[in-house]
Parts: structure tokens; sequence; C-alpha cells
């Protein structure tokens, strides 16, 4: 049996207790979370420091966002034990 993959947030209709100018800014949240869930949930832990190019690692950027609090807040996302800090 498959999972069926749910449409983009904006498809699903109104965010509960959001104002309607908002709408647009939830689901664009909403859907950002839903994406980078997916793509981190096999992302090896090795990888998380690595600077490809010389660009900020991946755990820098969500380390840097988590300290603003915004991860772990709006978007809920379940952050390693190595990028915590």
């Amino acid at each position: 049996m498959t999972s069926q993959k749910l449409p983009e947030f904006w498809l699903r209709g109104a965010v509960e207790n959001i104002p309607s100018l908002l709408q647009p800014v939830a689901h664009a949240l909403l859907q950002a979370r839903d994406e980078v869930k997916e793509l981190m949930k096999d992302f090896p832990d090795k990888l998380l420091w690595i600077k490809p190019g010389g660009a900020a690692s991946v755990g820098w950027g969500a380390s840097l966002e988590m300290r603003r609090g915004r991860k772990t807040d709006y978007l809920e996302i379940p952050l390693k034990d190595s990028i915590k800090g």
C-alpha cells in the first residue's frame, strides 16, 4: 500500500485562526515545513558541518535559525542533537 501525498497547503483551504490577509504567509510556512522535513528525513549527520565550495554548512544554517527560535517554534522541525546549541 502506498501513501498518497497531500496537496500543497494552499489547496487545502484556509488555516484556522489566521486572518485572510495572512493566509498566503501561513500556507508558505506550512508548505516549507513539510518540504524541509521530507528533505532532512535521511540527511546524514556527518554532512551537517561540511562546507561545500566554502558555503555555509547545513548545520550552521539550522543552528542559526534555531537560535532565532524560528525552526523549533513555527516549523516544529526536530533538530538532531549534533546541532542543538
